[in-house]
């Protein structure tokens, strides 16, 4: 059985047939976004482990763990088929691709949101969404939303917080003996409304941002003649 959690300042539903706990105890305002902030991060990964320890005492059934955060739950669609995807896997660790939209220049790009778990996308952008990673492919952690054994997280007593810091990734727990993956067909999507740091520039904006950008390039290729 797989069981849903989710936790959040108020109570949050998710439209799929499975467990779901929506978990409100202990929210408190976090001013700070910066996720290097360890009051943050200690925050949020002890709030994770209560919404698990709580989870699973209401549902003592679990063998799975669906870790979802409250900006995914309108995409049910797609987390439903993460989990078809994750059944479908053996000895494995599944993790929903996340991307954004970056409306900075006159053509925007995209970009992928979660590199905190997987570093290795940094960098990397995309012009439009068939250009996008499809299949299941093996990354280095995932989170936000993602599913894991529920032996795993017992087994490493719970969240702990990794160097570089981070809360309820993968990065975590002790994922040994498990391949980490990402399922780049269930994909989930940020915006500038759920977070102000992705770039949403005017339409005057993004003419001058390209302007600059396109300066710079000549000025690059300029110096490596």
């Amino acid at each position: 059985m797989i069981t849903g959690v989710c936790i959040s300042e108020r109570e949050q539903s998710l439209a799929l047939d499975i467990p779901f706990v929506s978990y409100t105890e202990g929210y408190r305002s976090m001013a700070s976004r910066d996720s290097n902030d360890p009051s943050r991060i200690s925050y949020l990964s002890d709030r994770y482990n209560s919404a698990i320890d709580y989870a699973l005492k209401r549902y003592p059934d679990t063998e799975h763990l669906l870790v979802i955060d409250h900006y995914y739950l309108p995409f049910s669609k797609q987390v439903e088929f993460l989990i078809q995807d994750y059944l479908e896997l053996d000895r494995t660790i599944l993790g929903a691709s996340i991307w954004y939209w970056a409306k900075r220049r006159i053509r925007p790009w995209i970009g992928y949101y979660d590199t905190l778990s997987a570093p290795e996308f940094k960098g990397k952008t995309w012009k439009r969404v068939r250009d996008l990673p499809t299949g299941v492919i093996s990354v280095s952690a995932v989170g936000a939303c993602w599913i894991f054994p529920r032996r795993v997280w017992e087994r490493t007593d719970g969240f702990r917080i990794p160097s570089p810091p981070q809360a309820g990734s993968s990065r975590c727990l002790d994922t040994s003996g498990y391949r980490i993956m990402l399922d780049c067909n269930c994909r989930l999507w940020r915006t500038h409304e759920t977070n102000p740091a992705i770039p949403n520039d005017h339409a005057v904006r993004r003419i001058l941002n390209s302007v600059v950008h396109a300066k710079r390039k000549l000025v690059r290729v300029a110096f490596h003649r």
